[in-house]
């Protein structure tokens, strides 16, 4: 993968970086496949960069970077130290896992670092590490582990106590160096007494390999230096006893000042525990104070609840008689409503029942009254022309012949009135009895009267009796059947009351005609 600005801006954006180059102060190029540094140019205010896990074979492209601070290269395929001369303010350069044999141009190039790291890589020997001497006044930690140092040939064994030139006399080049990492290698695998001649000969040293430099292990290393085993089994005795007698004079203190503070415990704890009765009494009076008021309030809620279910049921109790007492109320208007509903049915039935009846009963006058009046009319018709053979001249004549329309107009009459047989006013009653009396007037006059029959002869007087026959019997037949009207409606029951007084009045007036 080729390193584009493109490329460099997308990863300065996805690790919460800047598009503007001059921004960034760090870059993370880690794990991209590169194989080639390039266009880093603008980024020229840079003091970190990761660059490790690609494919970079040489170092190069950083003339611009001139402040960085921190370079990670490891896990590339770096065969050369080269390409660092613009970096004079590096402190920390990582190297690890390449193919580098030789460190060089690194004291000309870096003169400030502090911090090399080059494990797994080619080193043969601490000779291709020379140029590290030049670092002597800043280099502090120097990762050499995982190389392919072995025991040099002109190496020759040494007596007990006696450091081996080869890594000692290396590292007393570089006095500021604290921190070495040198496992992995035949060399410090071949070296008798590794780590205790390089603790000895190298006072500053404060990490070695894996672990730290401890105080007690450096007085016990010292020993040996300078008495061998026994010397350093002794320290190690002496170290020993020193911290038990410093622990037991620890206790030895805490005790005398327990001592010394006896009095002052034992008062206190009397304090503390006179306070501490004081606190149960009054915590045990606060209890029973507090009992009794919540027993108090126990008996009042106890009196105060009685009284409100008292209340409470007395309440209850007249909700319910008065809902009682309304629901009766209730009932009893349902029961009257339901009467007068009954009531009211009868009554229509009543009412239509007599209405049929008062129909029929009118039906039935109507019929005897057409019936009536045509036979009296037909009589008069056959009785109407013997009058006239008397006296064509005669005004008595002309009035029996006249005498037919009479019972027409009757019969028209009494069809009238029976149609207004269900008003209740009297003044129509009044009117109906004018009437007929007016109409029964007009047929009196058209009659014969006593002065007429001596004058016409005897079969005129024959004749006019038989005339007047006939209208008699019309006028008995309308009374006969205005009472048999009047008395089946009072029989009947009937609850409508104008009509009763009407028909009371027609059979008044019906009395007073038949006397």
């Amino acid at each position: 993968m080729e390193m584009t600005p493109a490329v460099l801006r997308d990863a300065c954006k996805k690790n919460g970086g800047y598009a503007q180059p001059l921004l960034n102060d760090q870059l993370f190029l880690q794990c991209q496949g590169f194989g080639k540094i390039a266009n880093l140019e603008p980024y020229v205010n840079l003091k970190v960069l990761w660059l490790e896990q690609n494919g970079l074979a040489t170092i190069e492209g950083l003339e611009k970077n001139t402040i960085l601070v921190s370079l990670f290269l490891q896990n590339n395929a770096i065969s050369r130290i080269s390409g660092l001369s613009a970096l004079g303010n590096l402190r920390i350069l990582n190297l690890s896992h390449n193919y580098i044999s030789k460190i060089e141009g690194l004291g000309a190039s870096c003169p400030l670092l502090e911090t090399l790291q080059i494990s797994h890589n080619m080193i043969p020997s601490l000779e291709a590490c020379e140029d590290l001497w030049l670092l002597a006044d800043t280099l502090s930690s120097v990762d050499l582990s995982y190389n392919k140092m072995e025991r040099s040939e002109s190496d020759a064994p040494v007596p007990t106590g006696t450091p081996d030139l080869t890594i000692v006399n290396f590292f007393k080049k570089l006095p500021n160096v604290s921190v070495i990492y040198l496992q992995g290698n035949g060399l410090s695998h071949g070296m008798k007494n590794y780590r205790k001649n390089m603790i000895v000969h190298l006072p500053q040293l404060t990490y070695l390999d894996e672990r730290p430099v401890f105080a007690d292990e450096r007085r016990a290393t010292e020993a040996w230096g300078t008495g061998g085993d026994q010397a350093e089994k002794d320290e190690r005795a002496l170290i020993r006893q020193e911290k038990k007698d410093e622990l037991t004079s620890c206790v030895q203190t805490m005790a005398k000042a327990m001592e010394a503070n006896r009095e002052t415990r034992d008062r206190l704890t009397k304090q503390w525990d006179e306070q501490r009765e004081r606190e149960r009494e009054e915590l045990k009076v606060r209890r029973q104070e507090n009992k009794r008021q919540i027993n108090l309030l126990d008996a009042e809620e106890y009196d105060v609840r009685g009284v409100v279910e008292i209340e409470e049921d007395d309440a209850w109790e007249d909700i319910r008689y008065d809902l009682e007492k309304k629901f009766d109320a209730a009932m009893k208007l349902e029961n009257t409503f339901k009467k007068i509903h009954q009531q009211e049915a009868d009554v229509e039935a009543l009412r239509r029942k007599v209405d049929e009846e008062l129909k029929d009963q009118e039906e039935r006058i109507a019929l005897l009254l057409e019936q009536t009046a045509a036979q009296d009319a037909a009589r008069i018709a056959k009785a109407a022309p013997k009058v006239q053979h008397v006296d064509p001249q005669s005004d008595d004549t002309l009035a029996v012949a006249a005498a037919p329309a009479g019972p027409s107009r009757l019969q028209e009459s009494m069809n009238y009135w029976i149609r207004q047989l269900d008003k209740s006013d009297d003044d129509v009653l009044a009117q109906m009895e004018s009437d007929l009396q007016g109409y029964l007037k007009e047929l009196e006059p058209g009659l014969p009267t006593v002065r007429a029959v001596n004058v016409i002869t005897d079969a005129a007087v024959t004749t006019t009796v038989k005339a007047k026959q006939p209208l008699q019997k019309m006028q008995r037949a309308v009374t006969q059947a205005v009472a048999v009207t009047s008395a089946s409606l009072r029989e009947g029951g009937s609850k409508n009351s104008s009509r009763e007084a009407l028909w009371e009045s027609f059979y008044a007036w019906e009395t007073r005609n038949r006397k």
